[in-house]
């Protein structure tokens, strides 16, 4: 279990820091620690104006929000990349310092590119205030999506990555594992106080494919659902699939479902027909009923 800078919450020594909690809370003014205080009111726009800063270099700062989702209480939680460190980054959080790098160049002026990085928020129901905040990283290019919250709270998010060292507890079985050349995708569960992650798993897809994640959603049963789409031939499905195999030389979509209790892949299934099709949203119902949006 990874565990961010200690900050007072039960259950670790006090060696490791003082009980007194610290934050470090994004608002108008700028960047400020708020020692002993969790309520600091932060305008939800400032968090918007983060992508109009400009950082000391070359390249601008920017921000791009990939998911949305509210937990039973309102609360709301964003997630997304960031090129530079402009996020409201808490003291407690999991990962508080932006891992600076290159990763490429401008193919027309030959500057350096700036790795990116993922992000996750949580923002209080009024929307007021930064309940806490983390960087997703590694030291390549890391995009997080937002999948969604559990009953107590705790967030799962999907990072696209092509870091070989962002944080995993584990690979999930039955896929490959991420690609040194192509990268892959670590599903992580976030604790709902922010400070530490509960299981990072990854995996990845053969190199000579083109797989990609376009979707995730909880099920009712606590196992995460994957859509998205493949030209692979050798897609993994389970018995009793819908489509055991790829029906065109095109990209079809598929669906699987992972057990993060047993780390198996409970069931997958392939969705195409003659020509492209591409899964594009997921959804599921409180009896456990898969809805995906395909553009075929």
């Amino acid at each position: 279990m990874f565990k961010g800078t200690f900050c007072g919450y039960p259950g670790l020594s006090q060696s490791r820091g003082r009980a007194l909690a610290k934050a470090c809370l994004f608002s108008s003014e700028g960047v400020r620690p708020v020692v002993g205080k969790r309520q600091a009111r932060v305008p939800l726009l400032a968090l918007v104006l983060i992508a109009a800063v400009q950082v000391a270099s070359a390249q601008p700062a920017w921000m791009s929000y990939a998911g949305v989702v509210q937990d039973r209480e309102g609360n709301a939680y964003f997630v997304g990349s960031l090129n530079s460190d402009v996020a409201p980054v808490t003291a407690c959080a999991f990962q508080t310092k932006f891992n600076v790098g290159t990763c490429g160049t401008e193919p027309l002026t030959y500057q350096p590119v700036p790795c990116y990085h993922g992000f996750a928020v949580k923002i209080s129901a009024d929307g007021k205030t930064v309940l806490w905040a983390t960087y997703l990283e590694g030291s390549g290019n890391d995009g997080a999506s937002a999948i969604g919250v559990d009953a107590s709270g705790d967030l799962f998010v999907l990072v696209g990555t092509t870091s070989t060292d962002f944080p995993q507890t584990g690979t999930m079985n039955g896929l490959p594992p991420i690609s040194a050349a192509y990268g892959g995708y670590c599903l992580l569960e976030l604790a709902a106080d922010g400070s530490h992650v509960l299981f990072s798993d990854s995996f990845g897809f053969p190199d000579t494919e083109v797989s990609s994640i376009k979707a995730v959603a909880l099920a009712p049963n606590g196992d995460i659902l994957f859509a998205g789409t493949t030209d692979g031939t050798a897609f993994p499905t389970t018995p009793g699939a819908y489509l055991g195999a790829r029906p065109s030389a095109s990209l079809d979509g598929f669906v699987f479902e992972w057990d993060p209790r047993t780390n198996q892949i409970a069931h997958s299934t392939l969705i195409g027909g003659s020509n492209q099709d591409l899964l594009t949203q997921l959804a599921t119902d409180s009896e456990g009923n898969i809805y995906v949006a395909v553009t075929s």
